[in-house]
């Protein structure tokens, strides 16, 4: 036991911190470097109280997970440990959005509120049924949970969960008579009327994979990739305009719920997302963690999609950096999906630019089978432009004589080359490796457990030591007394 417990203790290795805007010398590519703030910088004012806004964008299948703590739970657990506050306010709250447990220990549908974030009017799909379509109107649901620190300040996080919504309109109608799980939300519920029990014949580990991987994983990144993707983008751009629009006191939604007989509000997703910004709007200290395939709707809505009142919304995030934190994110794998011919003005268009930078730190456990890192990704898509077609001409105009070989070396060990590129792209990139899932089987020592790979990231101390602290010169922003640097 002894022998197992030290391999298991193994798997934990410091943080490798990369940033995209810093030179690598050619011989060192794994060399450190970079940083980014934390949220102990990010929030902590010049009087030394904490005022941190923090927004949560979960990832498949989250509201499926029968064993999970409520979504947040991991991340309120690593503030009260370097902020110093011990109470669990969703065991105390009863604002918050239904579904954010299937127990049922947290909220039910009796006692459930939130901001429901709902569309203009339903939008109507149609299915390999003609006389089936699908219809959506409720695309997610937004809460926010307050807690009083020991030094006087507080810490807000608002959650946008969007999975039971989605999982109700498409996934369920589209899988659900294979469900394994039968959470009983849905319709028809328990006893499925006279369905076979598909999932009773499999064999349990693979009744189980099936659920976590497919039914309740694959399908949601699926209707993503889809003409359903853009509900799922505009949820998360209703929910980032009101975090910002509450955190600098431009809208009193939330304070609402709290009048008698209003435990929800419904707010038209078109208004939350219009991002209007009053002329003497104050700034908030404002950061923002997405998982999974919640990284690449952020990345997309911030990013790739970006409209000139979202950029003028992100210039009240205090600092002039807003720093995007994600966990297991899927970016590059879910790229294909947003693809779009050149001179199609009808899919893509220039992201709008603003004051405001945008820093994504993507945390990846190398052992994730679903995660990649990010500063090597657009390492190689600035190789690539200068890549020959078939008939031996660049494919972007731009490159002249240059070619791929040449990139590499201009692009590696050279600072201002590497400064135009995030220019270029319109944000810049950290990468946190991390290391830290235990083998699938204790004796399994060359294959990974994928579910903590993947799920575990704020439940690892050294990634929540980097996600407060932050990181300067490639390392963990931590005191010698264990606390963050100030």
């Amino acid at each position: 036991m002894a022998f197992i417990a030290v391999l298991l203790s193994a798997c934990n290795t410091p943080p490798h911190v990369r940033q995209l805007s810093l030179p690598v010398p050619v011989a060192e590519p794994s060399a450190l470097n970079g940083g980014f703030r934390g949220m102990d910088r990010i929030g902590r004012g010049p009087d030394g109280k904490q005022n941190l806004n923090v927004l949560l964008v979960h990832g498949i299948g989250w509201t499926q997970d029968a064993k999970a703590q409520p979504f947040g739970h991991d991340l309120h657990a690593a503030l009260g440990k370097f902020i110093g506050y011990t109470a669990d306010p969703f065991m105390q709250s009863t604002r918050l959005c239904p579904q954010s447990a299937r127990s049922g220990q947290i909220a039910t549908k009796a006692t459930a509120g939130g901001l429901k974030l709902h569309l203009k009017g339903s939008q109507r799909f149609r299915s390999d049924d003609p006389q089936a379509p699908f219809n959506i109107w409720i695309v997610g649901c937004l809460d926010r949970t307050r807690i009083e620190t020991p030094d006087g300040g507080t810490i807000t996080i608002y959650r946008l969960l969007w999975d039971d919504a989605f999982y109700n309109a498409f996934d369920y109608p589209l899988v659900g008579y294979d469900d394994g799980i039968q959470t009983g939300h849905e319709e028809p519920q328990a006893n499925y009327g006279g369905y076979e029990d598909l999932a009773a014949l499999r064999r349990s580990g693979t009744r189980k994979i099936r659920d976590s991987v497919l039914t309740y994983g694959m399908t949601d990144a699926a209707l993503y990739m889809g003409p359903v993707g853009q509900l799922m983008r505009e949820a998360v751009l209703g929910a980032i305009c009101t975090t910002i629009n509450d955190a600098t006191g431009q809208t009193m939604d939330f304070e609402k719920l709290d009048e008698p007989g209003q435990h929800s509000r419904y707010i038209d997703v078109d208004t939350a997302s219009a991002c209007t910004s009053a002329a003497d709007a104050k700034s908030a200290p404002v950061a923002i963690v997405a998982e999974s395939l919640g990284s690449r709707m952020v990345f997309d809505v911030l990013s790739k999609d970006r409209d000139e009142a979202l950029a003028r919304k992100l210039e009240q995030v205090s600092g002039g950096e807003l720093e995007v934190y994600l966990m297991a994110n899927q970016i590059p794998l879910v790229a294909a999906s947003r693809l779009s011919r050149v001179g199609d003005e009808t899919r893509s268009s220039t992201p709008a630019r603003t004051r405001t930078k945008v820093k994504y730190v993507a945390f990846t456990e190398v052992d994730d089978l679903l995660s990649y890192e990010l500063v090597p990704y657009f390492e190689h898509l600035a190789y690539l432009r200068c890549r020959l077609d078939e008939k031996g001409v660049p494919q972007n105009p731009q490159c002249g004589a240059a070619n791929p070989t040449s990139m590499v070396r201009q692009l590696k060990g050279d600072s201002q080359r590497r400064t135009a590129l995030v220019d270029e792209l319109g944000f810049d990139v950290v990468d946190v490796r991390v290391k830290f899932s235990p083998p699938i089987f204790p004796l399994a020592l060359n294959y990974a457990d994928y579910q903590e790979a993947h799920t575990g990231y704020l439940r690892n101390e050294q990634v929540r030591q980097a996600l407060i602290c932050g990181a300067e010169d490639g390392k963990v922003a931590l005191s010698q007394m264990g606390g963050c640097k100030k």
